[in-house]
């Protein structure tokens, strides 16, 4: 009797650690989802960072020094970490979008 009960405490903490290996596998694969993300490129002591509105990711997968201090539109999957987003860059394209703004005197604001 003593071996049964044992022996279901045993099953039942296998399914308990399947079922969450499982779950972490399907959190981490939903969670990479292809996504259209815009923002500056910056360097950072880790690498690149892209700084978007929508926060701050690391970057991977494809290259990005050429794209350095510029504006550019991102596709890639994300990744949401602990501690950080990372997107994997399929590709990346710089954007051409005017650094400042200034006021026109005629009451408006225009671009320069």
């Amino acid at each position: 009797m003593k071996t049964t009960h044992v022996l279901r405490l045993k099953a039942a903490a296998a399914v308990a650690i399947g079922a969450i290996f499982f779950l972490a596998a399907m959190v981490s694969t939903a969670a990479a989802m292809g996504e259209k993300i815009i923002g500056k490129v910056v360097r950072d002591a880790g690498g690149y960072v892209l700084v978007a509105d929508s926060g701050e990711y690391l970057l991977s997968g494809k290259p990005v020094a050429d794209l350095a201090e510029k504006t550019v539109a991102v596709d890639g999957d994300v990744e949401y970490g602990a501690a950080a987003k990372t997107l994997r860059v399929d590709s990346a394209v710089a954007l051409k979008i005017p650094d400042r703004t200034v006021a026109d005197p005629g009451g408006g604001v225009r671009s320069g």
